[in-house]
């Protein structure tokens, strides 16, 4: 399902660090964690994100609110409770609420898509990611800046042409297919 992050939208991100190796057991792990979520009613979509260095995979959650978030931070909290001896310390990851505070052409994701979506994680103010925010390099076809809510962090999500060369200095995603 295609999704697009517009101004004042509210999502929850879960960053997971994974081995080289077992990346596809961290995405079917968070996907059946998503799946438990969507059928308690607590979301409506998630999508994910998987690092083409296999060490990254990366969960956007939309929630309406923040109230939404807490609802899903209980059920995600709920979930580590019952199964805590199958999941690697290494492959466990906190929710973040954050909201969309700005977007510049079109930072929607598709998981047909051919895109190159990149995504970072930046100290918010810091020197990095005001350049991240401010660039306007050829080949972008859209940018979400994201704020968590306590403003400490901004994330930075672009949607890249496939024929954008200067991609490849970018932690590059693709979307993983949802099932």
């Amino acid at each position: 399902m295609a999704r697009s992050l517009v101004a004042n939208t509210w999502l929850a991100i879960a960053e997971f660090a994974a081995k080289p190796d077992r990346q596809s057991a961290v995405v079917a792990g968070v996907e059946a964690r998503i799946e438990r979520v969507i059928a308690a009613d607590t979301i409506r979509s998630a999508n994910l994100l998987a690092s083409r260095d296999g060490l990254r995979v990366v969960a956007f959650i939309w929630v309406d609110d923040p109230d939404g978030f807490a609802a899903l931070h209980d059920s995600w909290d709920a979930i580590d409770e019952e199964q805590p001896a199958r999941v690697d310390k290494d492959e466990t990851a906190r929710l973040t609420l954050c909201r969309c505070v700005s977007t510049s052409g079109d930072p929607t994701f598709a998981s047909r898509s051919t895109d190159i979506i990149t995504f970072d994680h930046f100290e918010t103010g810091s020197k990095a990611a005001v350049e991240a925010a401010a660039s306007a390099e050829h080949g972008v076809l859209g940018t979400a800046l994201l704020r968590d809510d306590s403003s400490a962090n901004t994330y930075i999500l672009t949607r890249r042409s496939r024929i954008d060369r200067s991609a490849r200095r970018y932690n590059v995603f693709r979307i993983w297919e949802n099932r």
